[in-house]
């Protein structure tokens, strides 16, 4: 993760990123941790080589897709209401582009392929995991391939045309269509993401990773669940550590009291510490 997040002025918002340093199917850490991404990110990037393999890129998401759920184990319809937007960078074009007949997002996310049947269920796992799912290309940074790794030491190396403006359409793509994350159409303040992150850690180890619970799936309903628990938790604490110093400093006061009097101070102490419950997780989760 980057350590200094993107301030975006213009929605108030702190914009982190994270990297997977690429992912692999049949690895299980690989593999939860592309969908802890899922879950929590707002955006996903994928990027893929124009002459690389579309089934090896994409089969982990036909496989992950059978480990997790939003609220039953036989409905994947509507786990893509609480995942992130994809957008797939396809790179290292070698000539235009747009003459193309693959270069579409049709292409990649919707028609079929004949005689193709794997290829055809990866794009399905797509669409279920997907609500949005976007297609963009980007060129070679230079035209002579041996000159590549110079790049990569001196980045104040001068790049093609061609891939100076499709990384700025990229970055003006994620500057202005990125949003807050949002989960059950709430957004997901900082110390609520805190929560649900630790809780969907938790519960990724305890249903994916553990041998003896191999066989468990992971409801993020259930995760959401935890996480409001523990933020309830937290602000009980916080209230009635706040009623016991509002008592205890009120009978350090040396002096005798009408029972009216302190039946009335008891009541309105109550009466605070519901209120500070209510506005703790208000402020925290809405």
């Amino acid at each position: 993760m980057w350590k200094t997040p993107l301030f975006l002025e213009h929605i108030n918002t702190y914009v982190f990123f994270l990297d997977t340093e690429g992912y692999l199917a049949n690895d299980p850490i690989k593999e939860c941790l592309v969908i802890i991404l899922l879950i929590i990110s707002s955006l996903t990037i994928l990027n893929t080589k124009y002459e690389g393999d579309f089934h090896s890129d994409f089969k982990i998401f036909s496989n992950i897709l059978k480990k997790f759920y939003l609220f039953h184990e036989d409905n994947h319809e509507d786990l893509k209401l609480c995942l992130s937007k994809l957008l797939v960078i396809q790179r290292d074009f070698k000539h235009n582009w747009a003459q193309d007949s693959n270069a579409s997002a049709y292409n990649v996310f919707e028609k079929n392929i004949e005689d193709n049947s794997d290829l055809n269920e990866i794009k399905k796992s797509l669409k279920k995991l997907f609500r949005e799912r976007d297609y963009m290309v980007c060129s070679t940074p230079i035209i002579e391939e041996m000159m590549l790794s110079n790049l990569i030491i001196d980045l104040g190396q001068k790049v093609t045309e061609n891939f100076n403006q499709e990384l700025n359409k990229i970055r003006d793509k994620l500057l202005y269509q990125i949003k807050p994350k949002c989960m059950f159409k709430l957004i997901l303040k900082p110390k609520m993401m805190g929560y649900f992150v630790k809780d969907l850690v938790r519960e990724i180890n305890e249903c994916l990773l553990k041998e003896k619970s191999s066989q468990k799936l992971l409801l993020i309903s259930n995760v959401w669940k935890n996480a409001e628990e523990d933020m309830l938790g937290e602000a009980m604490h916080d209230a009635c550590d706040y009623y016991y110093d509002e008592l205890q400093r009120f009978f350090n006061e040396d002096k005798p009291r009408k029972r009216g009097i302190l039946f009335k101070l008891l009541s309105t102490m109550r009466e605070e510490v519901v209120l500070i419950i209510f506005c703790w997780f208000i402020f925290n989760l809405i």
